[in-house]
C-alpha cells in the first residue's frame, strides 16, 4: 500500500502540524502534498525535519516570502516547490494538485488527472468533475472547520479524511 498525505491551509499552527506528523506515525507513508498556505520557512523547516520522504508544496496565498520558503525546499533533496500547481504519476495514476478551486476545476475537465487536490476553502470536500475526484483535506489550522487532513491510497484509490484529535 503507498499512502499519500495530503494537507492544505496550515498557516504556520505548528502544535496542529505536531499533531499530524504524530498521527503519520501510524501509517507508512511515501509522500506528502501540500496544496498551500504553508506561509513561513519555520514551518517549511518543520516538514523537512520530521518527515523523511517526498514533499510537494504549493506556495497557496498567504506565503509570505515565497522565494525564501521555495529555497528551504529546494536545499534539501525530498522537497518540490511549485508556484501554482504540480502533477505526479503515483501507481499509474495521474494526480494534479494546486491552491485554488478554481484551477482545481480547470485542471479536473482538462482530463488529464484521475485525481486532483486543493484548499484555500479550509472545507473538506470531495467530489467529482468530468470523470476527475476533486479532493480538499481542509485546513491543519482548524479554524473555520475542524482541523483535517487526507490519506490517498495508490493501491485502492481510496481518499480518507482523517480529523486531527
Amino acid at each position: 500500500m503507498s499512502l499519500i498525505a495530503v494537507v492544505s491551509d496550515s498557516h504556520d499552527d505548528l502544535d496542529n502540524i505536531a499533531i499530524f506528523f504524530d498521527i503519520l506515525k501510524n501509517y507508512n507513508i511515501k509522500a506528502i502534498i501540500h496544496c498551500g498556505d504553508m506561509a513561513k520557512p519555520k514551518t517549511a523547516d518543520f516538514f523537512l525535519d520530521n518527515f523523511s520522504g517526498d514533499i510537494h508544496l504549493i506556495a497557496g496565498n498567504a506565503i509570505i516570502n515565497e522565494s525564501v520558503v521555495a529555497n528551504h525546499c529546494q536545499i534539501s533533496n525530498h522537497c518540490k516547490f511549485y508556484p501554482d500547481f504540480g502533477e505526479l504519476v503515483v501507481d499509474d495514476w495521474r494526480l494534479a494538485f494546486c491552491h485554488f478551486p478554481e484551477l482545481a476545476e480547470t485542471l479536473a475537465i482538462s482530463r488529464k488527472y484521475q485525481y486532483v487536490f486543493y484548499g484555500h476553502t479550509h472545507k473538506p470536500w470531495l467530489k467529482q468533475k468530468a470523470g476527475t475526484f476533486m479532493a480538499n483535506p481542509g485546513t491543519l489550522k482548524g479554524d473555520i472547520k475542524q482541523a483535517s487532513f487526507a490519506l490517498w491510497d495508490s493501491d485502492s484509490g481510496k481518499i480518507e479524511l482523517k480529523i486531527l484529535g
